[in-house]
């Protein structure tokens, strides 16, 4: 009597199944509940909590993504999208191959560099302040750059009766 299967026995088909990505941690959905979207993998069920952490840990991170410099922002989301397309192969495998794998990734990879592109671009164009007409620099006659000022306030109505005899 063989207390352990031996060799020749079949090997059972067990499935890797994923965790969620909360909070820089690859952490187990609270139900243990899986699905099998396409029948090869197991992808976690999460749950009305995981959510809940989910948005927390979110919320908890955005002052430190807010606090950032927009190009700082920007090369973040290019960096992912470079590490996302440098791997393009183990991904297109893990989305089942073919072309329609390949054209969900190079979606995933320009999206990314299409935010990446727009941070620091997004208040001059949303915004009310032009930033490049702020120092007012143009070109003159005699062909040398110029610093601009603003024209003088026009002086309000009560001063400028000040100064006259009442009839």
């Amino acid at each position: 009597m063989a207390c352990c299967p031996t060799s020749s026995s079949t090997e059972l088909d067990v499935r890797k199944t994923y965790k969620l990505f909360v909070n820089g941690e690859f952490v187990r959905s609270e139900s243990g509940r899986a699905y099998r979207p396409d029948g090869k993998v197991n992808v976690p069920r999460g749950s009305r909590k995981d959510l809940r952490d989910a948005v927390r840990a979110s919320r908890t991170a955005f002052p430190g993504w807010a606090g950032r410099t927009a190009m700082n922002r920007g090369q973040i989301l290019y960096r992912a999208a470079e590490m996302l397309d440098g791997r393009a192969a183990q991904f297109v495998q893990l989305l089942g191959g073919g072309a329609r794998a390949r054209r969900e990734l190079d979606q995933a990879v320009e999206t990314l560099v299409w935010y990446a592109g727009w941070t620091d671009k997004l208040s001059q164009v949303t915004g009310t302040v032009n930033p490049v007409a702020r120092g007012g620099h143009h070109r003159a006659r005699g062909g040398s750059a110029q610093r601009s000022r603003a024209p003088p306030r026009p002086r309000p109505v009560w001063r400028q009766r000040r100064g006259r005899a009442r009839s």
